[in-house]
């Protein structure tokens, strides 16, 4: 989950995306 933030300061229009194909796997 901790991906999520570091996409999240690096990518934060990919945020969303991002964390919910993080979050569903992890």
């Amino acid at each position: 989950m901790y991906i999520s933030t570091s996409f999240k300061k690096s990518l934060p229009n990919f945020t969303a995306p991002i964390t919910t194909t993080t979050m569903a796997p992890a």
